[in-house]
């Protein structure tokens, strides 16, 4: 009883150190944005954060559609399609180059992964990245503009001689 209840301690303090290490890799995250160049990570997500929720929910509804699909048309004689969230499984699975077994002797089947594959990945991936690169082109104008901002050394030898004469 001891070593279960000593097994169950131990998991829990298992948890608790993942939160807060994904914790501390927010902090650092975000001090990030206190510099202007290294801004540029944590202000392009910031300032695409609405259009990427709505991309993710594009993509959702997408992958769900196309999850039903499967389940309702190849469900009934392949288990990888047996279910909706196992149908979900092996979208995501594809997405990632891990296709079901003899997914090729099917037209249907077939016809069914390049769909999935152009409009989930290739058209998705593509507004993903427009969405990202706009949103950069326009914080690189906001930092060219700056008068503050300075090239990396610059930046170190301003920060030495601050501490330095301070």
């Amino acid at each position: 009883v001891d070593l279960l209840r000593e097994t169950s301690t131990e998991t829990q303090y298992g948890y608790l150190c993942v939160i807060l290490l994904v914790l501390l890799l927010g902090r650092v995250i975000y001090c990030t944005g206190a510099h202007p160049r290294l801004a540029f990570l944590t202000g392009t997500l910031t300032k695409a954060l609405d259009d990427l929720i709505h991309a993710a929910c594009l993509l959702g509804l997408l992958m769900c559609s196309f999850a039903g699909i499967a389940t309702w048309r190849f469900g009934s004689y392949r288990d990888e399609f047996g279910s909706l969230s196992e149908s979900l499984q092996t979208q995501f699975l594809m997405l990632f180059g891990e296709f079901p077994e003899h997914w090729q002797a099917n037209r249907e089947i077939v016809l069914y992964t390049v769909m999935t594959i152009v409009l989930q990945f290739l058209i998705v991936q593509n507004f993903l990245l427009a969405i990202i690169v706009e949103t950069y082109m326009k914080l690189r104008v906001n930092i060219e503009e700056m008068q503050t901002e300075q090239d990396f050394f610059t930046d170190v030898v301003n920060c030495v001689q601050s501490h330095l004469y301070s």
